[in-house]
């Protein structure tokens, strides 16, 4: 029992000191120094091409000097124009009629966006007891009493017609589909002008920063300019027709009105603030949103009432509206970008740690490419037998002699094997230059 703790014991005390040796010690690697030119080009040319990506492309030309941020955008939408329509014979009692931004605008305002209507299916309507032309019947069994069908309430009987009575806004919108083959109705649409006041702002780069896509200058006549790509980028005033000649894919308004349409117009800020505000410009591109191709419920549509009022007797009665239109949602994108030290020297940081690659590529030339890849590889790696020492001088006084049996025939061993690894490669480095 006391061999088994004095073993115990030593072995407890050795291995504190190796920790304790360990905290204490300092690593630093090995340099080979290789005289091969060929690596040493290989290395040149990378070590350059590296430093070339980092002061070039991602410092210069990417300006990774600077700090970006988000543009901080606020939108404003009106729409001008006037359009008149001839009713007879299209659709169901509208007549002839006038139409201006409160008829066709819907709703009046919308955020970032503005829908305009182009074609329409109007219906007038009293809250009334009529058929349900979408519930066929022979009987009044066939009719279910309180049924909710989507356009009102049967009331379980039938009608002679053929068809369930149902308590509803009567008739039933029962919409010709010639609405949607035809030519659309606001033609003058075309000619409509859009508005769109657009302020950027970068707050966390410049604060008292801010840009508009209109000249501020009191002589401007902004209700009777009209925006242009060559001569008026500053003019907020977009036509309808110009909006649609902007698209990536060409179109035409007749094309776009019958079944309506949804339309992005963005604006891109690109600002440098390290330069005159004036530089700082709007860039304007547009696309279809939607799909031109689509066959189940193409284009943009919805129904909305209008003109509700009620009779002397009562009656409640409206006016139903089917609207097809473009709707042009305002999107607005960009960056601003000014000097920040700190971001300079996490770029150039990380540009030099890629430096590494260069070691890594000679690396792999000299130990897996080159005929003299065993020659280097022997020179690169150095293999060290580990000796069996306890660390004798870490040890308490008269410790030393209890483990002097255990290391004595390892140490001998160990430095036998290693004046046999010294001659070995002296002969091989001999042999090698001969």
């Amino acid at each position: 029992m006391s061999a088994a703790w004095e073993k115990f014991k030593l072995c407890f005390i050795n291995y504190s000191a190796v920790a304790a040796n360990a905290a204490l010690e300092y690593d630093t690697p090995k340099i080979v120094h290789i005289k091969n030119k060929t690596v040493g080009v290989i290395n040149r040319l990378v070590q350059l091409g590296i430093i070339g990506y980092i002061v070039g492309f991602a410092i210069v030309y990417e300006k990774g000097y600077q700090k970006t941020e988000d543009v901080v955008s606020s939108v404003t939408i009106k729409v001008q124009g006037l359009g008149y329509t001839n009713g007879t014979g299209l659709f169901e009692n509208a007549g002839d009629r006038v139409w201006d931004s409160a008829d066709y605008v819907i709703p009046p305002q919308s955020p970032n966006s503005v829908f305009i209507m182009t074609n329409m299916w109007i219906t007038n309507q009293i809250e009334d007891i009529c058929p349900e032309p979408h519930y066929s019947c022979t009987n009044d069994s066939q009719c279910e009493n309180g049924l909710n069908t989507g356009n009102g309430i049967l009331n379980g009987s039938c009608s002679t017609n053929g068809f369930c009575f149902a308590r509803a806004w009567c008739p039933i919108e029962q919409e010709d589909k010639s609405v949607t083959n035809a030519t659309a109705k606001l033609l003058q649409a075309v000619n409509f002008t859009i508005f769109i006041k657009n302020t950027v702002q970068f707050p966390s780069l410049k604060p008292h920063f801010r840009r508009r896509n209109i000249h501020d200058t009191t002589d401007q006549n902004i209700s009777a300019c009209r925006f242009n790509f060559d001569e008026n980028i500053y003019c907020p005033v977009f036509p309808l027709r110009t909006i649609i000649g902007m698209l990536e894919r060409p179109t035409t308004f007749d094309k776009l009105a019958i079944n309506g349409a949804v339309l992005g117009l963005q604006i891109e800020w690109l600002c440098d603030l390290d330069h005159d505000d004036s530089k700082c410009k709007p860039r304007y591109s547009a696309r279809r949103l939607d799909d031109p191709y689509a066959k189940t419920s193409p284009g943009f549509n919805f129904r909305f009432a209008n003109n509700n009022w009620r009779y002397s007797n009562g009656t409640n009665a409206r006016e139903l509206i089917k609207a097809y239109g473009i709707r042009v949602n305002v999107l607005v994108t960009g960056k601003g970008g000014k000097f920040d030290l700190a971001t300079l020297i996490l770029k150039l940081g990380s540009g030099i740690a890629l430096l590494a690659v260069a070691t890594l590529v000679s690396d792999i030339v000299i130990l897996y490419v080159l005929r003299e890849r065993g020659y280097y590889r022997k020179k690169k790696y150095l293999s060290v037998t580990g000796k069996a020492t306890l660390f004798k001088g870490n040890l308490p006084f008269g410790d030393h002699q209890r483990l002097a049996s255990l290391t004595n025939e390892d140490e001998s061993h160990s430095e036998f094997e290693e004046s046999e690894q010294v001659d070995s490669s002296d002969k091989t480095d001999q042999q090698s230059q001969t």
